[in-house]
């Protein structure tokens, strides 16, 4: 059977209860990342609230929620959220990018409020290389389909800390998202190398099978088999997770 869960709508029913069964902060995370890569954005929303009844006021799941409002086009209150984690620590460049995204979707542009914005966002990216805020900046702009940048912060992310906790993982899904056949073929490797680091990785897994699953031209079903073997691994030893495919 094509392992057609990995690319469904997560049931409306179940998505919320993983992030509750997730049993540390870089489950939660995986998971979200799973959501957004979907542009499942009110899932990124209810999953950060559920955490947040774990960890509340944790910035990075506030973060998450203000994500999540911004890309339901909710833009006022995007903004209001955003405002309120400004400054907070591990945050703040995903903060001032998605700031930029929503003041310039207004329909009155404030000119002078976006110069600051970006002001902020280059001295910032001097600055974040104490904290998680240049790699979630880097997911942030895989999610808003800027490739580029992501590309940047993570390998900036990789100059600093060559061993960062999902930082392999994470250039893999820049790579096979990125349109290129080149570059998704090194996603593999990529995703490879995070699961040996880490086999707790959930991304790195996810990553395995949907790289079988995307890059099917040689061998169709030997490739989703592979995908299908590679999801069933990923069930198995993280069953947390198992609501969210479902």
């Amino acid at each position: 059977t094509k392992p057609t869960c990995l690319f469904q709508s997560p049931h409306k029913s179940s998505h919320c209860m993983s992030a509750l069964l997730a049993p540390d902060a870089c489950a939660v995370q995986s998971l979200i990342f799973y959501y957004a890569r979907k542009n499942l954005h009110h899932h990124v929303f209810t999953a950060a609230s559920q955490a947040l009844t774990k960890r509340s006021n944790d910035p990075q799941l506030l973060f998450w929620k203000a994500f999540a409002t911004l890309k339901e086009e909710r833009v006022t209150d995007a903004i209001r959220d955003l405002e309120a984690l400004r400054g907070k620590p591990g945050v703040q460049l995903p903060v001032l990018i998605c700031l930029k995204i929503a003041h310039e979707s207004g329909k009155h542009v404030d000119r002078e409020e976006l110069q600051r914005i970006s002001q902020d966002m280059f001295a910032e990216e001097k600055a974040a290389n104490r904290d998680g805020s240049l790699f979630l900046a880097a997911a942030v702009c895989l999610f808003m389909k800027d490739n580029k940048k992501a590309r940047e912060y993570i390998g900036k992310v990789l100059e600093i800390n060559p061993q960062y906790p999902q930082a392999a993982s994470l250039c893999g899904w820049i790579d096979l998202l990125s349109g290129s056949e080149t570059k998704a073929r090194k996603a593999q490797k990529l995703f490879e190398d995070a699961r040996t680091s880490n086999s707790n990785d959930v991304d790195a897994s996810l990553g395995i099978a949907a790289f079988y699953e995307q890059n099917q031209s040689s061998d169709r079903n030997a490739a989703t088999e592979k995908a299908v073997e590679e999801l069933n691994k990923c069930v198995v030893k993280f069953s947390w997770f198992m609501p969210a495919l479902s």
